[in-house]
């Protein structure tokens, strides 16, 4: 398993589909982390349910603009189970393909199972203008930054 972490500015955006624009979140099922904060219009959060379809999280994402307080997303290959990671070493252990975490605005951390994807999403975080992108591949360093969002 490997990570990256990276800066996106503290603005209201579109930034979760510029974060995931390089792969298919729709062949996913998504879990949000319940401590979740993410503000559409009028303030409310623009995720309602713990568990979404790709389908849904898809049109969830692609909202015009929305604010980022802090996040927590788990991908599942579609159609499977899993109860929520509650730490790094659930996550490893568990069916969970990714995990994007996001604290404190502007701090996004994104770990993935498969290292290829992890190069896809550092040439995406590059083209997206995002800053101080640096790949995470220290065990002890990657469990410092999984927050326990759950």
């Amino acid at each position: 398993m490997e990570a990256i972490e990276f800066m996106i500015p503290n603005a209201w955006g579109s930034y979760l589909k510029d974060i995931l624009s390089n792969i298919d979140v729709e062949k996913y099922d998504w879990i949000i982390g319940e401590m979740t904060e993410i503000l559409g219009e009028g303030n409310h959060s623009i995720f309602d349910n713990p568990r979404m379809s790709g389908t849904d999280f898809f049109e969830s994402i692609n909202l015009s603009r929305y604010y980022i307080v802090h996040a927590l997303f788990l991908a599942l290959p579609k159609g499977i189970s899993s109860e929520p990671a509650r730490d790094f070493d659930d996550f490893s252990r568990s069916n969970c393909e990714m995990a994007l975490i996001i604290i404190d605005c502007t701090d996004v951390n994104l770990y993935a199972k498969d290292p290829v994807e992890i190069q896809q999403f550092m040439i995406n975080a590059v083209k997206n203008e995002f800053t101080e992108i640096r790949k995470v591949s220290d065990e002890i360093e990657m469990k410092k930054y999984f927050q326990p969002f759950f």
